[in-house]
């Protein structure tokens, strides 16, 4: 129900340190899934060149979970090393024409390991769930349909039904980002790899690299 008030919450979590290497974390927060994931909402922090929308939205639908997450940080010689692993769930939701879509997303398991240094960043993700309770507009009437067919075109209806029902399927997303700064010289390039059997949001995969150099009040792309 869009009605309910956890739809119109986007992060409510508690975080605890528990000493100055480890926390934890509980409720719903960000899978902090790709490079820019911290910074998505204060655009002044980014230059005006920006990935294109297919980089981001592939894991759109993975933005946020509701469950748990510990973290690890490592202050090393040359930098601060951040290790975090969550686990949980999220529930996806989306109009479509004459209704809506949506889908679960249980058994999420989530590793991010992050780098930053003075002129380095670096940041990992890998996400992994289970597919669940998918329904949309017309699915039921899909279901019957298959049932009233003749026996010699049932295995057809089967088919079609188990690419477009995804319940039971394991996706996973992977993404692999870095910046660097040099003087006047900005580096970013990020990669993304998700795989997925379900015919409404099939594998792909996708990257950029992009360069910026300050001269005074100019920064040229």
């Amino acid at each position: 129900d869009n009605t309910q008030l956890a739809n119109y919450i986007e992060l409510a979590f508690l975080r605890y340190q528990i000493n100055r290497n480890w926390s934890a974390k509980v409720g719903r927060f960000s899978t902090n899934s790709y490079l820019y994931t911290d910074y998505r909402y204060v655009g002044h922090l980014l230059n005006w060149v920006r990935p294109s929308v297919e980089m981001y939205s592939t894991a759109g639908a993975l933005g946020n979970m509701d469950g748990l997450q510990a973290a690890y940080t490592l202050d090393t010689d040359f930098g601060a090393v951040k290790l975090a692993l969550s686990y949980g769930q999220s529930n996806f939701t989306n109009d479509v024409e004459g209704g809506e879509l949506s889908i679960d997303y249980s058994k999420l398991t989530l590793l991010n390991v992050e780098f930053q240094s003075t002129e380095w960043r670096f940041h990992a993700a890998y996400i992994r769930s289970t597919l669940d309770d998918f329904d949309t507009v017309g699915l039921g009437e899909l279901r019957v349909v298959e049932s009233t067919l003749p026996p010699l075109f049932r295995p057809f209806g089967r088919e079609l039904l188990d690419n477009l029902v995804p319940d039971g399927n394991d996706i996973t997303y992977m993404s692999l980002g870095g910046q660097y700064f040099f003087d006047n010289l900005e580096l970013n390039a990020e990669f993304f790899d998700y795989n997925s059997d379900w015919v409404l949001a099939g594998s792909a995969v996708g990257g950029y690299v992009s360069l910026a150099y300050q001269i005074e009040n100019l920064k040229p792309f």
